[in-house]
Parts: C-alpha cells; structure tokens; sequence
C-alpha cells in the first residue's frame, strides 16, 4: 500500500512529459513550371471562369489535372472560390508580412499566411 502511496506522491509532483511542439504545416512544393506571376493568372482565370491559361499550359505540355491539383495546393478550393465570386475579392498569391512566406491571400485585407494568424 505503501509502494502505491509512493508512486502517486511522485507522478503528482514529476515534471511534466515534454512533448514535440506542433510544426505548421510547410507550404507545398512547387512544380517546375509554376512560377508567381504564372501563378496568379491560375487563380484569376479560376475565379473569372476564363480557362486560356489552361489552353495555354495544356500547348506547353502541361495537362489540366496537374494545374488544377496545383491550384488545389495553393488553397484554390471550391469554396474559396465561391467566397471570392460572391464578395467580389481579388485573390492573389501575397507574402506574409510576419513570416514572409508566401501564401494565397482572399483580398488585400489579407496580409498574415494561416501559420500565423494563429499565433
């Protein structure tokens, strides 16, 4: 009884555990043909409905499903772009000005990336 009465007192009075402390997510990994300026002609022609730069890119040989999974990687989900349509935002690939990363911003109101507005 003695033993157990020991070990509680100890458990109570131990440091806690230390855990890893949670990473945010890194941004994804660019592929070889996007660029920032190529970037943003993706998300005005997905928020405009205008599908050039898709012809565009499908002539220099990249296919469709690779540039919407792109745009899909920058946050370009259906959602957001419903959200931009409907409140006539401007989307745009913006650079975070605590972290300087760069990340898809809903408009120019928009200036911290979704790893700091948390902090």
């Amino acid at each position: 009884m003695k033993n157990s009465k020991d070990a509680a007192v100890r458990a109570a009075h131990s440091p806690p555990e230390k855990t890893a402390p949670s990473t945010p997510p890194s941004p994804p990994e660019r592929p070889p043909w996007a660029t920032l300026s190529l970037d943003q002609r993706i998300i005005d022609s997905l928020i405009s409905e205008d599908m050039s730069v898709l012809r565009y890119l499908s002539a220099c040989g990249v296919n469709e499903a690779s540039v919407r999974a792109h745009a899909r990687a920058l946050g370009m989900t259906h959602e957001f772009i419903k959200q931009c349509r409907l409140s006539g935002t401007r989307p745009a690939m913006r650079t975070c000005v605590k972290c300087d990363a760069t990340f898809l911003s809903s408009g120019i109101h928009n200036r911290l990336c979704h790893r700091c507005i948390p902090r």
